[in-house]
């Protein structure tokens, strides 16, 4: 049975170089807000896009992490040109603005209702209505290599979740692990930031980005701006949706769909949006 919604309101504010971003850093596990509130108090939902500045970073399995697949290997050090990615999963309120414009297709299945649930993200979209929006919205679909570095961070980063290394929460995380009866969820828990303020890039839906998918892609990627492959049958999908085991939200975790798709808790979010 399809799972009902539920918002969860959590977190806290504090300034990210120079940046406000209105998450709580959460690192290897709670604490208090950034208003000095015990953990899941206060935070306040924003929209937008969060600033990605240009850098090096590890991607693919960090040393020490047992649960990674082969198609994470081998871990390799990627610069990325700066970039701005939207902080929450993109809504329904958005998609329908381009399903409006005719420039979206509606979306098949799952939960879409834009009057009754706006802020819920938007699920059951094919990887060409995703980026659609994106194009509509001035933007376009992160890069693989994009998506990594705005979950893991810059440098030398090996954190296995957005938030750190600390096991995930169904306070602020929603995954398989999580009650049923959750549902997906209105992003608005601050514990699970990323070190650049995006919001639930674990676990809730999944999320179409613009490569196309190949195992051993990692052995031959480029150094800087990795765009992926050339070709190929399956599109990447990260994050993993709460239908995933915690092994699959993990930051450097990759899945794959034939981008003709249009599945039950898979999503995505934009980058260099101008709207």
């Amino acid at each position: 049975m399809r799972r009902l919604a539920l918002v969860l309101a959590l977190g806290g504010c504090f300034d990210f170089d120079g940046l406000s971003k209105e998450f709580n850093s959460a690192g290897d596990g709670g604490g208090t807000d950034g208003g000095g509130n015990p953990d899941g108090q206060g935070c306040v939902t924003a929209t937008g896009q969060v600033q990605v500045p240009g850098g090096t970073f590890r991607m693919g399995c960090v040393t020490g992490d047992t649960t990674c697949n082969a198609d994470e290997s081998p871990a390799h050090m990627v610069t990325v040109s700066g970039f701005t990615i939207d902080r929450v999963e993109v809504t329904q309120r958005e998609y329908n603005t381009c399903v409006a414009a005719s420039m979206c297709a509606v979306p098949s299945c799952g939960i879409w209702d834009p009057l009754q649930t706006p802020d819920l993200p938007v699920e059951c979209v094919s990887w060409a209505s995703a980026k659609n929006f994106c194009t509509f919205a001035g933007g376009r679909l992160p890069t693989e290599a994009e998506w990594e570095m705005a979950a893991r961070g810059p440098n030398g980063a090996t954190n296995e979740f957005p938030w750190g290394n600390a096991p995930p929460d169904c306070m602020w995380v929603n995954y398989a692990a999580c009650p049923q009866t959750q549902g997906i969820w209105k992003p608005t828990s601050c514990m699970n930031a990323s070190p650049f303020g995006a919001l639930d890039m674990s676990g809730n839906v999944a999320e179409w980005v613009n490569d196309w998918y190949n195992a051993a892609y990692y052995a031959s990627s480029p150094a800087a701006n990795p765009m992926g492959p050339g070709t190929g049958s399956a599109r990447v999908v990260r994050g993993g949706s709460l239908n995933s085991v915690v092994s699959e939200i993990r930051t450097s975790a990759r899945s794959s769909l034939d981008p003709t798709m249009d599945m039950l808790d898979i999503g995505f979010r934009c980058v260099n949006r101008t709207r």
